[in-house]
């Protein structure tokens, strides 16, 4: 009796053991794939304010709203011979499409398919629609007529009228291809609904898909797929359906929800993930399919047969095993909140205190400060020494600050050379002559290998009218704006 109570007790808990570990593991998957995804959206703001948000454009972008066919040609024309060679640019960085819309929904130009333009996207793409409603920047992924990816959408107005937009986006073979290089413990693959590709894709480019002979109801991309294997050293075509042949893959697919689960095949533990992906409107679309060796699952299945050890053995391995998970576990959270590089805390990690810390000084009579900075000229340092080079001097220079930051201040890595800083309970002087300080020391300090730098900032202290974080951050980010167009190495207050 007492061998099978405790035999219950150790399944209940493998069990337990098991289900944290697939719940810690699709955890960390989706914060990778989302930290990729948010060094892209930075620098798609790069891009489009440094070459699309330009009175030319802006101007370009009017006259086409308002042109007859033979005047919109001609625009068209000119707007592609002013942009291919920065469009040509920035396809090095992975990025897919520089597709221009105009006001009223019309595609203007495809600058990966200039030979496609007219259609009207309003009733296709939600994107289009909502930024004609909203006005505002957009992003997320998105279903097209010829590629799906993650889309950055950019009003471009002229005279304060909205005439259109601009989207700037990476296809899924990219996201496949960067975390697939980035993270070799998995084979990753995706799949998309059909009805989706059935209603929106052009008719003549349906043959860059193909259905999946697994997963009923979804296809795959065709290019996608070939990166997938390519990339792939534990699954190939073969070995993928016979791994989901005989489980129940159709019934967990059609609850759209993220889900993953562990398969014994040949004497080997496989662990498949599916992490669904919504659309702009947070509709799911498809699936992003992550397979892996589950060594962790494997040990802790192995647990189950410790029936016959000793008791006090038993349950001693037990607590050890626990406190071990719970350890992993706190790891993979502080991982998920902390840059992989400087080993501060990233952007997801400062919205997540910077909020709670607003609605702190909302209930009391405190108040703090935003300070933005970024390093003058950066690019030259990646250009003129490496990009080794540019990632020490990003560490070095956060080691620095960091010294000279309270312990209750919040510090964190913004995107690419961009930094923020939370000042908890100090008010704009306080902040400004800190920012001062920062600045000259980091003016006068010896690189390891850069002899000097620059930083710039931008200083925004909270106000009681101020409801949203976004909008704090936005005004520090103005003054950091004034400060790199008024000459660097200074310190500006909004």
């Amino acid at each position: 009796g007492l061998g099978i109570y405790i035999g219950v007790l150790i399944y209940k808990e493998n069990t337990k053991q098991q289900d944290l570990y697939l719940e810690t593991e699709l955890e960390s998957f989706t914060s990778k794939i989302n930290s990729i995804l948010a060094t892209y959206e930075v620098f798609s703001k790069y891009i489009f304010e440094e070459t699309v948000n330009k009175p030319q454009i802006n101007y370009l972008m009017y006259k086409a709203s308002f042109g007859n066919d033979n005047e919109k040609s001609k625009l068209r024309q000119e707007l592609y011979l002013q942009l291919k060679n920065n469009y040509k640019n920035i396809t090095k960085y992975n990025f897919r499409q520089l597709h221009f819309h105009l006001a009223n929904g019309d595609s203007f130009l495809r600058f990966h398919s200039p030979e496609n333009f007219g259609d009207n996207l309003l009733s296709i793409r939600d994107s289009i629609r909502r930024l004609k409603e909203e006005k505002r920047f957009i992003k997320g992924f998105e279903e097209g007529r010829i590629y799906n990816g993650y889309r950055f959408m950019y009003p471009i107005f002229y005279q304060k009228n909205y005439v259109g937009s601009v989207e700037v986006s990476i296809s899924m073979q990219t996201l496949v291809e960067v975390v697939s290089d980035l993270y070799n413990e998995f084979d990753l693959f995706f799949i998309i609904d059909g009805d989706v590709i059935n209603k929106i894709v052009f008719s003549d480019k349906i043959n860059n898909y193909t259905k999946s002979p697994i997963f009923n109801g979804y296809y795959f991309d065709k290019e996608v797929k070939e990166i997938s294997i390519t990339k792939a050293h534990i699954f190939n075509d073969k070995k993928l359906e016979e791994f989901f042949k005989n489980t129940d893959i159709e019934k967990k697919l059609q609850t759209k929800e993220n889900f993953s689960f562990v398969k014994n095949m040949g004497g080997k533990y496989y662990l498949a993930q599916f992490l669904s992906i919504k659309n702009i409107n947070n509709k799911h679309v498809a699936y992003m399919i992550s397979m892996s060796y589950p060594e962790q699952y494997r040990n802790i299945f192995n647990k189950y047969f410790s029936i016959f050890i000793l008791v006090i053995f038993i349950i001693t391995i037990s607590i050890i095993s626990s406190l071990i998970y719970i350890k992993d576990k706190n790891k993979l959270k502080i991982l998920s909140n902390t840059d992989y590089l400087t080993k501060i805390f990233n952007r997801v990690r400062f919205m997540e205190i910077a909020s709670y810390e607003l609605s702190r000084v909302e209930r009391s009579s405190s108040t703090f400060t935003v300070i933005i900075f970024d390093i003058d000229f950066f690019k030259k340092i990646n250009d003129n020494y490496g990009h080794n080079i540019g990632d020490t001097v990003l560490i070095e220079l956060c080691n620095l600050v960091s010294k000279n930051l309270r312990k209750t201040d919040i510090f964190a890595r913004w995107g690419g050379e961009e930094f923020i800083c939370l000042l908890t309970d100090t008010n704009i002087r306080g902040a400004y002559i800190l920012s001062e300080k920062i600045r000259k020391k980091v003016e006068s300090f010896k690189f390891s290998h850069i002899e000097k730098i620059t930083i710039s900032l931008g200083l925004y202290q909270m106000k009681k009218t101020d409801t949203f974080i976004e909008d704090i951050i936005d005004k520090a980010d103005k003054a950091l704006y004034l400060s790199k167009n008024s000459g660097r190495n200074k310190v500006v207050i909004y």
